[in-house]
């Protein structure tokens, strides 16, 4: 399932998924879910289902959320810059190798994440997540680039002064333009060029994390 900002929700008995999204949003219920990869950028993710636990589970995000219930013990690898995982089951964390876990119950499921400021919500069966999703906030509108400001006009030769010599006029020394600054609209552009970059598999979400950090 690939989406760009529409939002999906998919059901059924016994699944095996692979989902992209940018901003649009993601809701899986099943009873069974055997192998799950999604990638988000800005979108929120919600399962509810037993997880597999013969296949590796995936989720890569730049600052999309991940709310989990199911009935199974998890062991959730993070890597990234500020996601965590949060829930209100018993757990306990782990650090080896520079890699941090959280284990959940048993741990007998492997969850692995990948995330810039994303954050991993797990509860169990017959419970709510621990906190509601946020309202998403308004888009700002585009900033208008600035008028064209009129021409200079050129400036009149100076008559020469009788009696005396006649003095050459020294042409004024040439204006140089520099490039005006990235408007916002820009900056827009290329934010958005990075995160398809990132939906299409030609950089992973650390880089693109890179460069949107450098936009800024």
């Amino acid at each position: 399932m690939t989406t760009i900002s529409g939002d999906v929700a998919i059901g059924g008995d016994v699944l095996s998924l692979a989902a992209t999204t940018t901003s649009g949003d993601l809701a899986v219920e099943a009873e069974l879910v055997e192998q799950l990869a999604i990638k988000s950028v800005s979108g929120d993710v919600s399962v509810r289902a037993a997880l597999g636990r013969a296949a590796g589970h995936t989720f890569e995000s730049v600052s999309g959320d991940l709310q989990l219930t199911t009935p199974n013990g998890l062991a959730i690898e993070v890597s990234g810059v500020s996601g965590a995982v949060r829930s209100d089951l018993p757990m306990r964390r782990e650090q080896q190798s520079g890699r941090r876990t959280t284990v959940i119950g048993d741990g007998s499921v492997g969850l692995r994440v990948r995330t810039v400021s994303g954050d991993v919500i797990v509860s169990g069966p017959g419970r709510s997540p621990t906190s509601p999703r946020p309202p998403s906030l308004p888009r700002r509108p585009p900033v208008p680039d600035p008028p064209d400001l009129p021409p200079v006009p050129p400036v009149p030769p100076v008559p020469p002064v009788p009696g005396l010599p006649h003095v050459p006029v020294v042409a004024p020394p040439a204006v140089i333009t520099l490039p005006a600054p990235a408007t916002a609209a820009t900056a827009a552009a290329d934010q958005l060029s990075i995160l398809r970059l990132l939906e299409s598999g030609h950089i992973d979400v650390e880089e693109a994390a890179r460069r949107l950090e450098a936009l800024t």
